[in-house]
């Protein structure tokens, strides 16, 4: 494993499920590590669809650096409409297979994590 995907790997265990601020300027949840044979990609949630976006880009974690108020806003808002959320077992499941087959669709794509689906 190369330093790259280490770190990348820690900031994952770090973040992973976090809301934070991506490259795109969006919000949304930090939920896997994905890469190819040319780059490493971060996986990100928001609720109704993956985005993907290089580890280069900011990320800009929300948890700890706004008031807890407003963090816990986004997460209340996430448990009414977030899809991983609201699902039983089964349907979780499926969404979430779902998920990784929408992410290994492109040739040469591997997962480097496993999705974390969950708030944290």
């Amino acid at each position: 494993m190369d330093k790259s995907l280490e770190r990348l790997l820690e900031l994952f265990n770090e973040r992973k499920g976090q809301f934070l601020i991506t490259g795109y300027h969006n919000v949304a949840r930090l939920i896997g590590i994905g890469g190819d044979e040319h780059d490493y990609f971060l996986i990100y949630w928001d609720g109704r669809k993956l985005s993907f976006d290089s580890p280069l880009c900011p990320q800009i974690p929300l948890k700890g650096k706004i008031d807890e108020e407003y963090y816990n806003e986004l997460v209340r808002i996430a448990k009414l409409n977030d899809w991983f959320l609201i699902a039983d077992d089964d349907i979780k499941k499926e969404a979430i297979d779902k998920a990784k087959k929408e992410i290994l669709q492109s040739e040469g794509h591997e997962l480097y994590t496993e999705l974390y689906v969950e708030i944290n």
